[in-house]
């Protein structure tokens, strides 16, 4: 059945993909028929619980991949999803009016889904997350990052003493100890590329795969070498590893038919569009109302934080000055010269009207008076 330049076995077969996706990436069980009860905004509580849910877990990936300093879990569900896509700057107002989780209101949850996918690609991002927290993940060389933050650490931790000298020989050894600790954890790093290129080259074309990685070759050892040691730990190791590789078959086959969604997703906006436009209730007000108090509680919260931090930036923005425009613009010699001419040619044209005015103020009292001579003599 085709609908709209849609077909419908097509649509069909890549929501089924899609709530797999979703389930593999939030441990959250999602049907398609949720989509379509979405769609016609169906009264369907438990399709608004499992959108919220779903938002909640995928919002929080998208935050934490932009800004990871940022978490609203100590917030309820519904209050935390929103602050979520606040600071992912989602445009719908409608969203953050939402009351709760028995409201009819899936089609917003279904819209929001649609737009955290599209924007932000959180599929993908809770999938790397999924795969660094995994097995796998010890397998990954750490960045320079991490070796940054030990170096910022190392700096924090210095013992700063009442002596010149001493702040200089403990600053000298300190930084000795640094260059050798660097030195020692670029052999490490060295050595360990090594062994795991090692281990890849050794086991190349094994059990049909073009090499196994460091967690597989040490199950399949203790498996081979000490089946009586072989534990259910390394099991679940094995259970988990399955479990990620169907998550990356099942995110390549979304990647090739994702188009097919956000052409449906076009049919869900028509609908929407067709629908009567709702009025905001008294609750819905009050809703907005406490929903912007907690963004500039949370606002202000931030900039105080960043002030006094360290007490580094309090200092610094003590110290910078506040100049105003005008200030700022005496640095310019030529506008500032210009301004200030054409200002005082104003100023004296000004004055020329206002004594022009004054002396015809002047005679037209002197006249006024000479024409009652009896009652004032000038």
């Amino acid at each position: 059945m085709k609908r709209g330049g849609l077909i419908m076995s097509d649509v069909k077969n890549v929501i089924n993909l899609l709530c797999k996706h979703i389930g593999q990436c939030t441990e959250v069980q999602v049907h398609p028929e949720y989509f379509k009860a979405a769609k016609y905004n169906e009264d369907s509580p438990e399709v608004v619980q499992c959108f919220w849910t779903v938002l909640n877990i995928l919002s929080y990936y998208a935050i934490k991949k932009t800004q990871p300093g940022i978490d609203f879990q100590h917030y309820d569900e519904l209050k935390s999803t929103k602050l979520y896509f606040a600071y992912l700057q989602y445009p719908s107002i409608e969203f953050y009016g939402l009351l709760d989780k028995n409201a009819r209101n899936n089609r917003e949850l279904l819209l929001a889904l649609a737009w955290l996918i599209g924007m932000h690609n959180v599929l993908e991002t809770a999938m790397r997350f999924k795969l660094v927290e995994s097995i796998l993940g010890g397998e990954c060389v750490q960045s320079g990052d991490s070796l940054k933050r030990k170096q910022e650490e190392n700096n924090e931790n210095e013992n700063v003493s009442s002596e010149l000298i001493d702040q200089i020989h403990s600053i000298v050894h300190k930084c000795m100890t640094v260059s050798n600790n660097l030195k020692d954890i670029n052999e490490l790093i060295s050595e360990r590329i090594k062994s795991t290129s090692k281990v890849h080259a050794a086991s190349s074309n094994s059990c049909g795969l073009p090499h196994l990685n460091v967690p597989e070759m040490s199950i399949i050892k203790q498996f081979v070498t000490h089946e009586d040691k072989y534990s259910e730990h390394n099991e679940k190791n094995l259970v988990d590893l399955q479990r990620l590789g169907v998550m990356l078959e099942t995110h390549s086959m979304w990647r090739r038919n994702e188009e097919i969604f956000f052409d449906w997703m076009g049919t869900v906006l028509e609908e929407h569009k067709r629908s009567p436009m709702t009025e905001f209730s008294e609750k819905t007000v009050d809703e907005f109302s406490t929903f912007i108090c907690i963004l500039r509680h949370l606002t202000k919260k931030k900039i105080h934080s960043l002030k006094h931090s360290d007490g580094l930036a309090g200092e610094n923005i003590s110290k910078i000055p506040c100049t105003s425009r005008f200030s700022r613009t005496q640095e310019r010699n030529t506008n500032a010269n210009l301004w200030g001419s054409e200002i005082s040619q104003r100023l004296e044209e000004e004055q020329a009207k206002t004594s022009e005015k004054m002396k015809e103020l002047a005679s037209e009292l002197k006249a006024m008076l000479k024409s009652i001579p009896n009652c004032i003599q000038i």
